[in-house]
Formats: structure tokens, C-alpha cells, sequence
């Protein structure tokens, strides 16, 4: 196929594709790195289009300008990967300085070895640039949820044989002069594998995000929105997917009342009960082991689901929950008070099968009247 076409077709890619994030990302919530992907997309298209209007041999100004155009759009590229992984984007004195490294270097190219300079030094520049992409995705899955573990390494493995294309690119052409830009089998390869990445690159972008907006929609659907701990949902699916499994071990249910919640809601209003219950949930997560249950079941009520422990593992482990309510001191509104909270506990008797966990949860509720009748602050057995 004639290089110009490739060129074309590629640029029509890359223009559609920006202008299709851009259009989706402009109701997408912020730091998704949609609007930079989009943003490099249409400018890297763009630079495809200057191309093919100035020619291969276009006065230096207009080269410089283009490939500064594509230096810029695989930044926008690097930026938004950061800005989806959670790393603070490109700062513009950063992005600015590696612009300005490049053209000088790639002015410095055209000064000795004129368009043979040219297309040598942005290839080998770009090469190097798509690297540091590959970096960033390659190292991403000790910031992202595990979902997203399968599309970053494929967009990392696209980039990464792209990159490696691209600085063979460079070294071709300074090797085989003007010639090679535009011909010979490497070439050929090259923009063969350039316009596939030009169909690969948005749906790999696409495919991160969509993955996790499904998971974050999944999430709020069995998260409570409020303390993070699992809602009624989230608890029920949790305890299905328990007891789907083989030989599951019996769970030990525990519920949790915060003593006198009604006081702070009317002392101090709603803003500083939520607080306060922000604050015991993260003391119960933090304080039951990785295999265990923790959910909000009501407006201060939580449970706690335990698997494979016995009575006195099970007093042992209500024990600590309560200890550890009653050592919190959390901030109220005002910023200058410090809530002191307790919780009452009520423990069931294990049950084995989903089937019978409305009555562990009546049991344990029973459980839970007889501590606070009980004075509060206290652990019941059922």
C-alpha cells in the first residue's frame, strides 16, 4: 500500500477515535485520563495530516512544528495513564522541558544530516517516549484493582513492540537515508504494525476504562456509600458465594450497636454522626482478619461474619471489636471535640448453610437487646 494512504488511513483513526473519547469523556467523572487521551489522539492525528500536506521534505519549520505535535500527543498519552493509575499527571514545565529537549535535539539532527536527521532522530525519540508508556503500564498493577491487571498488559505489549518498531525505525533510516522513510520490507512492516496500533491503542484505553467504571458501578451496588464496609447487598452475595463453595466452613455472625448513637445525631447533628460511624466501621475492618465479614446493616447497626471459629475465638475476637470502639476518639464538626463511642455485641451460634442465617441474625440481634439491657458496652453469647 502507498505510504500516503497508510498515512490517511491512519490519521482518519486517530481523529475518529479522539473525537469519539472526547465526545464520551465530557460525562465521564474527572481524573480518568479520558479528556488527555482524547486531546493526544487528535493531535497526534493531526500531525499525520500536516504530514501528508507538507510532504516528506517540508521547509524546517514545518517539520519541527509537526513532530512537536506528535512529541506532544504521546505525552498527553504518558499523562492520562498516569492520571487513570492515580500518579499525578505531567506537570506543563515537565512536559514543556521534554518538548523542548527533543526539538533541539532533533534541530541539531536536521543542522547535520538534513530530513535523513529528521526522520531518524523523531523515530528514535518517539522510540524512547512510547518506552517510558510501556514503563508506566508495566508498573501500574501495584496501583490498579486486579481487573484491570489483563487490559494494561496488553496495552503494554502493543506499546512495547510498538516502541521497539519505532527505534528500529530510526536506526533504518539513518542507516539506508531518505529511502527507507517511505520504502523497503521494514517499512512495510512498520506502518503495517503502526496502523494496527492505531485501531489497538483507544480500544485498549476503552477497555481500561470501561472496566473500571463496571467496577466501580458493581462496587456502589454492595459497598455502603458512606463507610466503605459491605451494605445488605454486598453481605448477601458475600455469604453466597461462602456458601457456593465446597465444604464451607460454618460462619460465626456477631451484631454490632453503637451505644447512644441517637445523642450524637441530636447533640452535634448528622455530619458528626457520620463521623463517628466512618470511624467505628474502619475500627471494625481493621481489627477482623482478611477472611472475615464486615457490613452495615441499618443506620448504626454493622455485622460481622467470621467463618471457622469456635466460641471462645469468636468471645475473643468481640472482645477486641469492642476494645477497640472504646479506644476511638473521633473528630466531631466543630473540629475541637472528640466523640467517646462504645458498642454492644451479640454473638450467634455458627450456622452452616445460607438457609439458616435469618435465624443466627435473629439470634444474634437477641443477643445484642441483652448486652445493652445489660448496661452497654459489653459482649453477649447468645
Amino acid at each position: 500500500m502507498d505510504p500516503n494512504t497508510v498515512i490517511a488511513v491512519i490519521a482518519a483513526h486517530l481523529l475518529a477515535m479522539g473525537g469519539l473519547m472526547f465526545l464520551i469523556g465530557r460525562d465521564m467523572p474527572p481524573r480518568t485520563g479520558l479528556e488527555r487521551w482524547s486531546v493526544g489522539m487528535l493531535v497526534f492525528g493531526s500531525s499525520f495530516v500536516a504530514r501528508l500536506v507538507g510532504g516528506a521534505e517540508a521547509a524546517t519549520a514545518w517539520s519541527l512544528a509537526t513532530d512537536a505535535c506528535v512529541i506532544v500527543s504521546t505525552l498527553l498519552f504518558i499523562s492520562g495513564l498516569r492520571e487513570f493509575i492515580g500518579v499525578d499527571p505531567l506537570t506543563r514545565r515537565t512536559g514543556l522541558a521534554t518538548l523542548a529537549a527533543c526539538l533541539a535535539v532533533e534541530a541539531t539532527a536536521i543542522a547535520f544530516a538534513g530530513h535523513v536527521g529528521r526522520f531518524a532522530t523523531i523515530d528514535i525519540v518517539l522510540g524512547f517516549i512510547y518506552g517510558a508508556l510501556v514503563g508506566h503500564a508495566f508498573t501500574a498493577p501495584r496501583r490498579i484493582e486486579p481487573a484491570l491487571f489483563v487490559p494494561m498488559r496488553v496495552l503494554a505489549v502493543t506499546m512495547g513492540l510498538l516502541a521497539l518498531l519505532t527505534l528500529g525505525r530510526g536506526l533504518y533510516i539513518a542507516r539506508h537515508g531518505m529511502w527507507a522513510v517511505d520504502s523497503g520490507r521494514f517499512t512495510q512492516v512498520y506502518y503495517a504494525y503502526a496502523s494496527l496500533c492505531a485501531v489497538l491503542l483507544p480500544m485498549c484505553l476503552m477497555w481500561l476504562l470501561f472496566v473500571r467504571l463496571n467496577g466501580q458501578l458493581a462496587d456502589l451496588a454492595t459497598r455502603d456509600a458512606l463507610t466503605r464496609v459491605l451494605n445488605r447487598n454486598g453481605l448477601n452475595e458475600a455469604l453466597q458465594r461462602h456458601f457456593g463453595s465446597r465444604a464451607a466452613p460454618p460462619m460465626t455472625l456477631l451484631a454490632v450497636d453503637i451505644d447512644h448513637f441517637k445523642r450524637i445525631n441530636d447533640g452535634w447533628g448528622h455530619a458528626s454522626g457520620d463521623l463517628v460511624l466512618r470511624a467505628v466501621a474502619d475500627a471494625l475492618a481493621r481489627n477482623v482478619r482478611p477472611a472475615d465479614l464486615v457490613a452495615r446493616t441499618g443506620g448504626e447497626e454493622f455485622v460481622v461474619c467470621s467463618p471457622a471459629i469456635d466460641p471462645a475465638q469468636a468471645l475473643a475476637l468481640a472482645e477486641r471489636l469492642r476494645a477497640a470502639v472504646e479506644a476511638l476518639r473521633p473528630p466531631l464538626t466543630d473540629g475541637r471535640t472528640r466523640a467517646q463511642c462504645t458498642v454492644s455485641i451479640g454473638i450467634a451460634a455458627p450456622f452452616a448453610a445460607l438457609e439458616t442465617w435469618p435465624d443466627a441474625a435473629a439470634a444474634a440481634d437477641r443477643a445484642l437487646y441483652a448486652a445493652k439491657e445489660a448496661g452497654r458496652n459489653r459482649v453477649v453469647v447468645a
